[in-house]
């Protein structure tokens, strides 16, 4: 529950479905818990929260209580730890529990646990089972995204088709946000006097490394706008790279970047509604659309920071790798631009991002087309997923 994607949004449907009397339950490690985000929501006296370890030698499920007659919908976002999780199904016997499996990314071995392996044998081993199991996931239409070109590159990895494609891909799972237009105006009028540009990513590079060419960029900006100001949210194994670069700069823009750290998603918000431009990738950009700020979508995988322009919002526009424009011109085009074009492209931006990613935070709640059998069906694969999630957990402490 650190600030992330699919954290934002699991946060949004925690608090929504405390807000209207769902029963939340949250499975999470010490650490995990210890380093959460989102306090409204963590130590609402509402949520129930189970800590477990990840041990090595034991996949002891949790000892949770459930009335027969309740509806259970389960969430996982680690495809290793969802085959453990399935077996709770068998253990709890409730009527109706649904399982989803939520694929946030299309890199890593959170969602392709395969490449923990390095050893050809085990790789091959680990892709067959995980393969077998995600065809399984598809099949009972338990498998979700967040855009488009994770369906894609899940269907060209695993070899498996993903029927209804636009029915797998999670809408907003929040309410909208008031759109202050009072704010979009004093954001307009200061833009002469102190220029805040705006970026929060966490600095995992070179999947983010567009933070590099931005405060190339900003170096620019700096020159011929000395009123400019950079700020920039996050943290990361990146942070390092990011200090030694700022220190290379000169005094003055230095003094001119300020790196917040790690904030809260609420704070976030407060920065971003007292900015003027925001910066960067998925839902870190979108946030900054439903701010009603002036916001440009960056590219991945690449140390310049390349924009595609004020886009009002395009599905997949936040998952593009293709080279970009430079994104120095739109910066100083935002700053010259009229009131009326400024405040245009906020309001264009917020209506757009609730039309091409709806808000409904029920999603999960009226989902029917999953059935209640159990994907991990034979007790030989329950030990498979075991020790080959043993194996992973191992690699996991091997690598820090």
């Amino acid at each position: 529950m650190s600030l992330g994607g699919i954290e934002v949004s699991l946060a949004k449907l925690m608090r929504y479905s405390l807000r209207n009397g769902h029963r939340v339950i949250w499975l999470t490690t010490g650490s995990h818990y210890e380093k959460a985000d989102f306090p409204d929501v963590v130590k609402d006296k509402r949520l129930e929260i189970f800590i477990y370890k990840k041990n090595t030698r034991s996949w002891k499920l949790p000892d949770l209580r459930f009335h027969k007659e309740e509806r259970v919908v389960m969430l996982s976002s680690d495809v290793s730890q969802y085959v453990v999780a399935e077996a709770m199904k068998r253990k709890y016997q409730i009527k109706e529990f649904k399982h989803f499996l939520l694929i946030a990314h299309y890199a890593g071995c959170r969602f392709f646990p395969d490449k923990w392996f390095t050893h050809d044998f085990a790789q091959k081993f680990a892709y067959s089972y995980y393969q077998r199991i995600i065809k399984r996931v598809a099949a009972n239409n338990c498998l979700m995204f967040f855009s488009v070109k994770h369906v894609e590159t899940y269907e060209k990895y695993f070899h498996v088709k993903i029927d209804n494609r636009q029915e797998k891909i999670l809408p907003d799972l929040g309410e909208p946000d008031p759109l202050s237009l009072e704010n979009m105006k004093v954001r307009c009028k200061e833009r002469r006097e102190r220029f805040v540009i705006i970026s929060c990513a966490r600095f995992d590079f070179p999947h983010k490394a567009y933070l590099l060419g931005l405060i190339d960029s900003f170096v620019k900006i700096k020159e011929k706008y000395p009123w400019a100001v950079l700020q920039i949210a996050g943290n990361g194994e990146g942070e390092n790279q990011i200090m030694q670069k700022i220190k290379k700069l000169p005094g003055n823009v230095q003094e001119s970047i300020q790196l917040l750290g790690l904030v809260s998603h609420d704070k976030l918000k407060e920065y971003y509604l007292n900015a003027n431009l925001v910066i960067g990738l998925d839902g870190a950009a979108c946030d900054g659309l439903r701010c009603g700020i002036p916001t440009l979508f960056v590219r991945h995988y690449s140390e310049n920071c390349e924009t595609y322009g004020f886009c009002e919002c395009e599905k997949d526009i936040a998952q593009r790798q293709d080279p970009g424009k430079d994104i120095v011109p739109y910066i100083e085009h935002c700053m010259e631009m009229s009131e009326e074009e400024y405040i245009g492209y906020g309001l264009k931006g917020y209506d757009a991002v609730y039309k091409t990613f709806p808000y409904d935070p029920e999603y999960f709640y009226h989902q029917t087309n999953a059935e209640d059998s159990m994907t991990i069906r034979f007790p030989m694969e329950v030990m498979l997923g075991k020790f080959l999630g043993t194996c992973i957990l191992m690699k996991e402490k091997i690598n820090g």
